[in-house]
């Protein structure tokens, strides 16, 4: 199975945030717009073309259109995604994200595909770690609703993360952390494989 083309398939039922308060209608003037949280998004994503089942994935929300690109461990797969698509996310939906209450519960806010799926999951002010970027909290968390989210989460540091440390040093973390070895995630500079063989 080609793991971002099922990514693909969810994203492309992507994103209806049906406001904090609101039913799910129809995005409003008023209402949080996707648009308003450009940026690039970078950390790693399911793919079972990878020995440690995950790859570098790359997101870029602009004001019209959602980019993504992942490397699966044998190529990179890439899909766009008009933002119109979205709209806000419940607070019901945005708590269903965790099992219990915690203090991430409060700082998040997410969007969703007027289908349904994919999610959005955005953290504000979302902390990092210099020293063991593992441990950095989440920028944004994607639930593609498709058996992708049974391998493993998609987990991605916002742009304002990335200002601190890199996507490198992020996933060398945490591949150095699983493995004691660095080069073992497929990454987006090594055309969707691993940058050494496994």
């Amino acid at each position: 199975m080609k793991s971002l083309f099922v990514f693909i398939l969810s994203l492309s039922a992507l994103c209806s945030l049906s406001s904090f308060a609101g039913d799910g209608g129809l995005a409003s003037d008023s209402e949080p717009k996707l648009s308003e949280h450009t940026g690039v998004y970078r950390g790693f994503g399911p793919t079972d073309d990878s020995a440690l089942k995950i790859g570098e994935i790359e997101m870029t929300i602009s004001n019209d259109k959602v980019s993504v690109r992942m490397a699966t461990g044998s190529e990179i797969q890439s899909i766009e995604l008009p933002v119109d698509d979205f709209r806000p996310m419940t607070r019901a939906e945005v708590e269903s994200f965790y099992p219990t209450s915690t203090e991430f519960t409060a700082r998040s806010f997410g969007f969703k595909d007027v289908s349904g799926y994919p999610q959005f999951l955005f953290l504000r002010n979302p902390s990092v770690d210099q020293a063991l970027p593992a441990r950095s909290e989440f920028g944004l968390v994607v639930k593609t609703g498709s058996m992708l989210d049974a391998l493993g989460p998609t987990v991605l540091l916002a742009p304002s993360q990335l200002e601190k440390v890199s996507c490198e040093q992020y996933l060398g973390s945490i591949e150095f952390g699983i493995t004691g070895q660095n080069g073992v995630i497929p990454r987006l500079d090594t055309e969707g494989r691993t940058p050494k063989k496994q």
